[in-house]
C-alpha cells in the first residue's frame, strides 16, 4: 500500500539495522525462503508495460534490452552490459552508414569502389570516401506558359497563348538513374530548378508544333 519512495528508504534502513544488530536471527532461515524474498524483489525490476511500449515504438531497442538481460543472466553484470553496449554501437553504426533506397527515391554512390547505382536496395556510405546523389523516381509535373510577348507563332503567323503541362520521370533502370544523376544532379528533387533547366527544350518543342499548325 506504499505510495511514496520513502517506503524503500525505510525498508533499506530496517534491513541494514537487522544485519548489523541481530544477524544471527537469519542464520536458520531456509534457503528457499531467502530465494523467495530475492525473487519477489527482482520481479519488481521488470517493467513489462515499458517493454511492450518499446516493442511498438522501436523494435531494435526491445531486442537490445532482451540481449542485455540474457547477457547479464548468463555472463554476469559487467560482461552482459558490455555485450549490450557493443551490439548497440554496431547497430548505431549500421543505421548511420547504411543508406537505403525506396520506391520514391534511388541514389547513385560514387567514390571508393567506383560508381554504384542503388535501385530498390541499399549500400554502405562512408564519410569522406563516398558521395551520394539522390534521384527522385516520382512523376513530376512541369508547367510551361507562353503568352503575350512570348506567345507562339503559328504557320499562319497568328499569335497563340499556350499553357502546357509536361510530365517527366526517371525510368526505373540502373542506366537511366545513372544518367539522371550525372545530367540533372539533385534537380530531380526540386521541380522548379528542373523546370529552369528543361524549359528551353519544352519551348522549342512547342514552337515547332505551333509552326506546323
Amino acid at each position: 500500500g506504499a505510495k511514496t519512495q520513502l517506503t524503500g528508504i525505510v525498508g533499506a534502513i530496517t534491513v541494514a539495522l537487522l544485519l548489523l544488530i541481530a544477524p544471527n536471527l537469519l542464520q536458520n532461515l531456509p534457503n528457499a525462503a531467502l530465494a523467495a524474498v530475492v525473487i519477489a524483489s527482482a520481479i519488481g525490476l521488470f517493467e513489462f508495460t515499458d517493454l511492450r511500449r518499446i516493442y511498438r515504438i522501436q523494435r531494435w531497442e526491445f531486442w537490445l534490452s532482451i540481449v542485455c538481460f540474457i547477457g547479464v543472466a548468463v555472463l554476469g553484470a559487467i560482461p552482459g552490459i558490455g555485450l549490450a553496449i557493443v551490439i548497440a554501437v554496431i547497430v548505431w553504426l549500421f543505421h548511420w552508414l547504411y543508406l537505403r533506397s525506396s520506391k520514391e527515391r534511388s541514389f547513385v554512390r560514387t567514390g571508393l569502389g567506383g560508381q554504384k547505382v542503388v535501385l530498390g536496395g541499399g549500400a554502405f556510405v562512408l564519410p569522406i570516401v563516398h558521395d551520394v546523389i539522390p534521384v527522385n523516381m516520382n512523376t513530376l509535373r512541369l508547367e510551361v506558359a507562353r503568352g503575350r510577348d512570348k506567345a507562339l507563332i503559328t504557320k499562319d503567323r497568328m499569335r497563340v497563348d499556350v499553357i502546357s503541362e509536361f510530365y517527366v520521370r526517371v525510368k526505373a533502370d540502373a542506366n537511366a538513374v545513372a544518367d539522371a544523376a550525372q545530367t540533372l544532379g539533385t534537380r530531380t528533387l526540386e521541380p522548379e530548378k528542373l523546370k529552369e533547366l528543361l524549359e528551353g527544350k519544352f519551348v522549342d518543342a512547342l514552337r515547332t508544333a505551333a509552326a506546323e499548325m
